[in-house]
């Protein structure tokens, strides 16, 4: 997720919704789940992104600091997974070494470690490298540098650390250039860490449509994944860091048809996944929290079951950011959400 006010950005969540069920695509009914085992599985199936954390600048500066008490409610909550999203290249000295400074490391040691004690999956996402979308060809070896001291660093750590090499690729970084890099980073991270998982997005803002499109490579360990924020105009009204937030027009939910967008859209994508032979993550979805809560609760309980049922792992956006599930401000889960994701706290965090 970005938090600016960015032209294309809009326009790629709008082509996400691809339409109701058309032709053969379409989601199984509960009796034939069975036939989904041929989508693979990976150990991400009900995760929660870290949102406004550590891919800010600074930690802290949007609001929110990773606690250690949240990782504990989040993993009592039933999610077996966190995204740490990390703006890392503000945190890197000059060419040509990049050298990640030591307190942000230091950092991730404590989050990733906190994570894994709470018997959670963790997700360390390079996230908001900016300068890489628009001057792939200058910012390239930057981001082989960033992941050549991850990989070493992390070569031992246990199985549950999962690498996601770059969020939401862009601009300058077109289709093709984001294949060659994902092909490229997958190379140079296994050789530090030949089993470990590692998340694979497409370009476009790692929209649906370009995912339908891109080719990944089909090696054991690789995870797909995709964003899914359609339609724009509901998930994003009201936020704070867009010139003019959409508005949506009507109740979302009321009409049957909507249901049917998100149900064909990722019946289409199950059929990529099967095509594919890899399993797949929905990297992040959310609506803002200024949204009605039962509509807010009706459109992620659309999403989460469609996800389900097409054979994917999710990853709701976010914790306790303008997208929410839970209210620092109140140290309590925000109404309708953990429901609507199909999951029960057992406590909120002191």
């Amino acid at each position: 997720m970005i938090r600016h006010a960015l032209p294309a950005f809009a326009a790629a969540l709008a082509a996400a919704s691809l339409g109701g069920c058309q032709g053969e695509a379409r989601l199984p009914d509960e009796a034939e789940r069975p036939a989904l085992s041929a989508v693979p599985q990976s150990p991400i199936t009900r995760c929660m992104n870290l949102s406004n954390a550590l891919e800010a600048p600074v930690e802290g500066a949007w609001g929110y600091r990773v606690r250690a008490q949240d990782l504990v409610a989040l993993s009592e909550a039933g999610f077996d997974t966190v995204r740490l999203p990390v703006k890392v290249s503000a945190h890197t000295g000059p060419a040509p070494e990049f050298l990640i400074a030591p307190q942000l490391l230091d950092r991730l040691d404590t989050v990733i470690g906190q994570a894994l004690a709470a018997g959670l999956n963790i997700i360390l996402d390079v996230h908001h490298f900016d300068e890489i979308y628009d001057d792939p060809d200058a910012e390239t070896p930057h981001l082989e540098a960033i992941w050549r001291q991850l990989g070493a660093r992390y070569a031992g750590a246990p199985e549950g650390l999962i690498f996601e090499v770059l969020n939401e690729p862009r601009g300058a970084l077109t289709p093709a250039r984001t294949a060659a890099l994902n092909r490229a980073l997958l190379a140079q991270i296994r050789q530090t860490n030949p089993g470990r998982w590692v998340i694979l997005s497409p370009s476009d803002w790692s929209s649906l449509p370009a995912w339908l499109g891109a080719e990944f490579p089909r090696e054991a360990g690789v995870i797909t994944s995709f964003h899914y924020y359609a339609p724009y105009e509901f998930t994003h009204q009201g936020a704070s860091w867009l010139e003019t937030p959409p508005i949506y027009s009507g109740a979302w939910g009321d009409d049957p048809g909507e249901i049917a967008e998100v149900r064909g859209d990722f019946a289409r994508a199950r059929q990529k996944a099967l095509a594919d032979g890899l399993p797949v993550l929905v990297g992040e979805f959310g609506a803002h929290v200024s949204n009605a809560p039962g509509e807010r609760a009706a459109w992620l309980q659309a999403v989460r079951t469609a996800s389900e049922a097409a054979g994917f792992g999710w990853c709701h956006w976010g914790f306790a950011a303008e997208f929410g599930a839970y209210d620092p401000a109140l140290e309590a889960w925000r109404p309708g959400v953990l429901d609507a994701l199909g999951l029960t706290p057992r406590a909120d965090p002191p």
